[in-house]
C-alpha cells in the first residue's frame, strides 16, 4: 500500500538503527524520503535501502542552528514543502532551543 505517495518525510539520524529503519518504512509506503545525518558514509548507505522513487540525502548537524536551517531551506526549496519529519538524533549535551525563527 502506497499510502503516502506523493509525500515528502524528512527524517534525521537516518544513518542506522531506528532513523534508519524509520525512513525505510516511508518509503516503502510511497513517500520522497529526505535521508538526513551528520554520517555521510551510515546515511548514503540507508539512502541505497530505499524503494521509493526518491531519497536524498543531507549531511546535518542538528546541534548547529546553521545546518538545520540549510536542510529545511533544502527541502522546501526542492519539493515546495515537507508533509513529515522523523526527528531520531541522539545527542547528549545542554538543552537548548530548537527551531527556525
Amino acid at each position: 500500500m502506497k499510502m503516502l505517495e506523493g509525500r515528502t518525510a524528512l527524517v534525521t539520524g537516518a544513518g542506522s538503527g531506528i532513523g534508519r529503519a524509520s525512513a525505510r518504512l516511508f518509503a516503502e509506503r510511497g513517500a520522497r524520503v529526505v535521508v538526513v545525518d551528520i554520517n555521510a558514509q551510515g546515511a548514503c548507505q540507508g539512502r541505497g535501502d530505499q524503494t521509493s522513487r526518491e531519497a536524498r540525502f543531507i549531511r546535518a548537524d542538528v546541534t548547529s542552528e546553521a545546518s538545520v536551517r540549510a536542510m529545511i531551506e533544502f527541502v522546501i526549496g526542492t519539493y515546495g514543502r515537507f508533509d513529515m519529519a522523523h526527528n531520531h538524533v541522539g545527542h547528549g549535551g545542554p538543552i537548548g532551543r530548537f527551531g527556525i525563527a
